[in-house]
C-alpha cells in the first residue's frame, strides 16, 4: 500500500528516562532481578527491552549443531540500490523490519514463529544513490501499540502495530534536518511522550510528539552522525547522549538545549556506534579506519560534560556496538567491509588490550549471550565465544547467514535467533533461555 503525506496524518515505552548508576554487584543483581523475566524477552527496540544491550537470554546453546532453522524469508530488497541494513525487533509473536522497493520504504511484519507476513506498509521516498543502498538503516521502536521508523530520506513516521495503519509521518529534511553522506541511521529513541532522532543541519536532534509527530524541540545546528540516541544518568539527572559527526554532545532530554560538548572526530564522520554507561562512565568507539582520528575512549560523566579516563586509537569499533562484560571490553576493529578487521578484548579501566585475534573472521558484530559472547561476522559466520581475558576462544560455529556484507545486528528474542542481511531474515529454534 503506497502513501503520500504533505504533512501530519491525523519507540515499549523504553525505561530509559534513569539508566541506573550501578556498580558490577549491582548491574548483576539487576539482572538477576529484572531479567529475563516475561517482557525482557521482547526485544522491542535497538538494544533491548531496556536499551541497554543486556542479553534477553541466560545462556544459549553450546552446540550450534543443535539450531533448528525455522525458517527464512527472501525479498526485503527490491530493485537497484537497495541495500537496506535495518535490524529485527520482536514483540510476542510479532517480528518487523525495514525494507525497500524500488523509490520505496517498506515496514514488514512478521509472525515471529512461522516467518508468514502478517501485514506491510510502504511509503515513496526521495530517488538518490546512497552509496551501500537507498534502504533504512535504523532499527524500528515498538512503543506499546505503536511503531516508530527512520528512513535513510529522513522520513519519522508512527504505525499501529496491530495492522501497519498509518498515524503521522514527518520528514526532517522539511524541518531543517541535513541528511548524511551515508543517510539518516539513528534508532528511534521513545522517551516520555516524544519520539528522539538525530537529523542535522539546522538541529543537530530532533524530538517529535509521539502521538501526533508535531515539533516539540530542535537541538543547536550541527552535522549529525549515525548513532542512536541514548540517555545517560548522570547522577540523578538524566541527560541525552548524542553521538553527532564531530563530537559527543549531551542534550536536556525535555528541552534539547546543549549542556556539554567533548569533540570526537572519526574520518568522514562514521560516528556510528552506541555510547555505553557503566556507572558514571561513558565508552565511545569509532572506526580508527583511515586517518589517526577515532578509535576508542572512556569518560567520566559529571554535570559539567566528559573528563577523559582513557582514549586509544589502537582500535575502534566502525559501526558494530562493543561488549562490556565482567570488567572486559570486546570490539571488532577495523573497517567494516575488510576482511582483515581484528576481535579486540580489552581491560575497561584501562583501555590495555588483553588480546587480539583475526579467528573471528574479518569486522562483525557482538551480543552478549548470558555467559557468553555471540560473534557475527561480516560473512554471515556466526561463533560463540568464552568471555575471557585469556584469549581467543571459540565454543561452536555455524555460517548463519548467506549475504555481504552481513551488517544488521543479531537479535535472541524468546528463545529464537534473528540474523539479518539486507534481502533476508533467518530464525533459528532452541538458542536457549
Amino acid at each position: 500500500m503506497v502513501m503520500r503525506w504533505l504533512g501530519a496524518v491525523a519507540i515499549v515505552v523504553v525505561a530509559v528516562t534513569a539508566l541506573a548508576v550501578r556498580s558490577g554487584a549491582e548491574e548483576a543483581a539487576t539482572r538477576a532481578a529484572t531479567g529475563p523475566g516475561a517482557a525482557d524477552q521482547d526485544w522491542p527496540c535497538w538494544r533491548g527491552p531496556r536499551r541497554d544491550n543486556l542479553p534477553a537470554v541466560k545462556a544459549v546453546v553450546e552446540d550450534f549443531a543443535q539450531l533448528k532453522k525455522a525458517w527464512e524469508v527472501k525479498g526485503l530488497c527490491v530493485g537497484k540500490n537497495s541495500g537496506t541494513w535495518s535490524s529485527v525487533v520482536v514483540v510476542g509473536d510479532k517480528l518487523l523490519t525495514m525494507g525497500r522497493e524500488e523509490k520505496q520504504d517498506t515496514l514488514v511484519c512478521l509472525d515471529a514463529r512461522t516467518g508468514k507476513q502478517l501485514w506491510k506498509q510502504s511509503y515513496d521516498t526521495a530517488g538518490g544513490d546512497v552509496q551501500y543502498g537507498n534502504g533504512p538503516r535504523a532499527t524500528p521502536t515498538v512503543d506499546g501499540d505503536k511503531v516508530y521508523t527512520f528512513g535513510c530520506y529522513g522520513q519519522v513516521a508512527c504505525w499501529q502495530l496491530a495492522d501497519g495503519k498509518p498515524v503521522w509521518m514527518k520528514d526532517v529534511t522539511e524541518l531543517g534536518g541535513k541528511r548524511p553522506l551515508w543517510g539518516h541511521s539513528s534508532s528511534p529513541l521513545v522517551r516520555g511522550g516524544n519520539v528522539i532522532v538525530q537529523v542535522g543541519g539546522k538541529a543537530m536532534a530532533m524530538a517529535l510528539d509521539k502521538k501526533t509527530g508535531a515539533q516539540v524541540w530542535a537541538a543547536p545546528a550541527g552535522d549529525a552522525g549515525y548513532a542512536a540516541p541514548m540517555i545517560a544518568q548522570v547522577g540523578s539527572t538524566p541527560v541525552l547522549v548524542v553521538f553527532a559527526a564531530t563530537a559527543i554532545v549531551g542534550l536536556d532530554p525535555e528541552k534539547g538545549t546543549k549542556l556539554w560538548s567533548t569533540p570526537w572526530r572519526t574520518a568522514v564522520g562514521m560516528n556510528c556506534t552506541t555510547p555505553i554507561q557503566i556507572g558514571q562512565r561513558l565508552l565511545v568507539s569509532s572506526s580508527n579506519y583511515g586517518e589517526k582520528t577515532g578509535g576508542t575512549g572512556l569518560f567520566e560523566l559529571s554535570d559539567k560534560g566528559l573528563k577523559e579516563v582513557w582514549t586509544t586509537l589502537k582500535y575502534g569499533a566502525g559501526h558494530n556496538d562493543p561488549v562490556v562484560k565482567d570488567g572486559l571490553l570486546y570490539a571488532y576493529s577495523g573497517y567494516s567491509l575488510d576482511d582483515k578487521g581484528t576481535l579486540v578484548c580489552a581491560d575497561f579501566e584501562t583501555g590495555a588490550i588483553k588480546w587480539a585475534s583475526k579467528e573471528a573472521g574479518g569486522p562483525g558484530t557482538l551480543l552478549d549471550v548470558g555467559k557468553r559472547i555471540l560473534a557475527l561476522n561480516n560473512r554471515g559466520k556466526m561463533m560463540l565465544l568464552e568471555a575471557s581475558g585469556e584469549g581467543f576462544k571459540q565454543v561452536t560455529e555455524l555460517q548463519g547467514i548467506k549475504g555481504y556484507p552481513v551488517w544488521s545486528t543479531p537479535v535472541v528474542a524468546r528463545g529464537r535467533l534473528y540474523l539479518r542481511w539486507a534481502d533476508t531474515v533467518v530464525c533459528y529454534e532452541g538458542i536457549g533461555e
